[in-house]
């Protein structure tokens, strides 16, 4: 099996695998998946123009890269385990960048309320699901209540670019 990676016009990468199988009687199956479903776009990502839409999207992915290195940091086992901290390197450092991308033209306040209170809500649900951690009914009432009000700071208030 072989991967190439081929750039494109559009600053896109496009990822094309070869497989070659040998089967019996000395036959070789090939086959070729070319995917640009793995496709990054360089302009999206490292633009120096910032509209809402594109810090709403920054926001959400350093919200997804906190979850993932939060998610990892149990799994670290004080530091001892070498993937799961360098997943919880990378995620927060990946968060961390793609919040000062956000902060282009959102406000502080508003970018980090949504980000630790976003961040609070899935990680509770993450512990649900893989941690077999279970919430009381005061726990289920508080993360409603920042869910309302991640809400309305984001219906509501005159700060937020809409």
């Amino acid at each position: 099996m072989t991967l190439k990676l081929s750039r494109q016009a559009d600053y896109s990468i496009i990822v094309e695998v070869f497989v070659s199988v040998k089967l019996r009687n000395d036959v070789t199956y090939r086959q070729t998946y070319h995917s640009s479903l793995i496709c990054v776009r360089h302009r999206l990502l490292f633009s120096t123009e910032s509209t809402p839409f594109m810090s709403y999207f920054y926001l959400a992915l350093a919200i997804v890269a906190e979850v993932i290195a939060t998610s990892s940091l149990r799994a670290t086992e004080e530091f001892t385990k070498p993937i799961p901290t360098l997943i919880m390197v990378v995620g927060y450092g990946f968060a961390f960048y793609f919040m000062t991308l956000a902060l282009r033209t959102l406000p502080l306040g508003f970018t980090y309320a949504v980000w630790s209170g976003l961040g609070v809500v899935l990680i509770s649900i993450i512990g649900i699901i893989f941690y077999n951690e279970r919430l009381d009914l005061p726990a289920v009432i508080g993360i409603g209540m920042i869910i309302a009000g991640v809400a309305i700071i984001q219906i509501f208030s005159k700060i937020v670019p809409h």
